[in-house]
């Protein structure tokens, strides 16, 4: 199941020393105290603080591109995918959605992706996307990707 996490991105003003700490979301703890890695001044941060439950994601397989041929010299399978996310909580939400998507390392194998921009997508198959929503607001993507590979 698809889940949704409230991550805090930060760089420090000044150097802090090491210290146990622990960090409420709304009032509420989140995780137990624990040794915060400490960074250089200025280097970018991260503190995952649980999920999100006001974040609804889901993803479903799109049967009009579920395809698969064995015709010819080659074999060839298309499968295609529908991602939503919506806002469930009062507040506009900043949203960094990541997925993966198949890639590669033999030239004999194709693979061929619909619906996400290349400079969107790494060497190794991770997709991000940042966008924010609005209280209640909706964002849906649909893309495809089709795999063109020598019949053994």
């Amino acid at each position: 199941s698809l889940k949704a996490y409230n991550v805090a991105s930060f760089k420090l003003n000044d150097d802090l020393t090491p210290a146990k700490t622990q960090f409420y979301v709304n009032g509420v703890s989140v995780g137990s105290p624990s040794e915060f890695e400490m960074k250089a001044k200025d280097e970018p941060s991260q503190l995952f603080l649980g999920q999100n439950e006001l974040i609804e994601l889901k993803k479903e397989r799109l049967n009009k591109f579920k395809k698969s041929s064995f015709l010819g010299k080659d074999r060839i399978s298309e499968e295609g995918y529908e991602i939503s996310v919506k806002n469930n909580s009062s507040k506009s939400v900043d949203v960094t959605l990541v997925d993966r998507v198949p890639v590669s390392a033999d030239e004999a194998v194709k693979v061929e992706i619909k619906g996400f921009d290349k400079k969107d997508i790494s060497k190794d198959g991770k997709v991000e996307l940042k966008f924010s929503l609005a209280p209640k607001e909706e964002f849906k993507k649909e893309y495809s990707y089709k795999i063109t590979k020598p019949k053994i």
